[in-house]
């Protein structure tokens, strides 16, 4: 199962005069990935070796799978962090 966006947008429709913030910040998380990996290297490793339980629940289904959080391409020594990042995974507050 895989519940990809593709690209997603957000916007908002309307702003009333009364809401007060409602500011909000966007983060790249390959970049994000990319800076963990060279200020923080053990935790990186943590985050790409190990796996994360994802659940997104809907009213007739439930699916639930495994995977890191950051997953670098496949190659032939697995032990080496320096592989390149090809996805950051993450579960929104509302999904799991």
């Amino acid at each position: 199962y895989q519940s990809m966006p593709g690209l997603q947008l957000l916007h908002c429709v309307e702003f009333g005069d009364d809401i007060v913030g409602g500011e909000s910040t966007l983060v790249d998380c390959m970049a994000a990935a990319h800076e963990l990996r060279r200020i923080s290297p053990d935790h990186f490793r943590t985050l790409v070796t190990t796996p994360a339980t994802f659940v997104k629940q809907r009213d007739s289904a439930c699916y639930t799978y495994l995977r890191p959080h950051i997953v670098l391409q496949e190659g032939l020594d697995m032990n080496n962090m320096n592989r390149e990042i090809v996805a950051v995974n993450w579960s929104p507050p509302f999904e799991g």
